[in-house]
């Protein structure tokens, strides 16, 4: 099994990265900017699990 791993461009992109890496390893091919976008930037894990 192939493991990706999409990385953070700064400290606040770790909500957006981790989803963009479970996308891609579910075989959807989302860029982090694109989850900045739906996520909203400066998104952390505690943030996402709340909306």
């Amino acid at each position: 099994m192939k493991y990706y791993c999409i990385k953070q461009h700064d400290i606040t992109d770790c909500g957006a990265a981790c989803l963009a890496t479970i996308c891609r390893h579910n075989g959807y091919k989302i860029g982090i900017s694109k989850m900045r976008e739906v996520a909203g930037t400066g998104a952390g894990l505690g943030y996402l699990a709340t909306r």
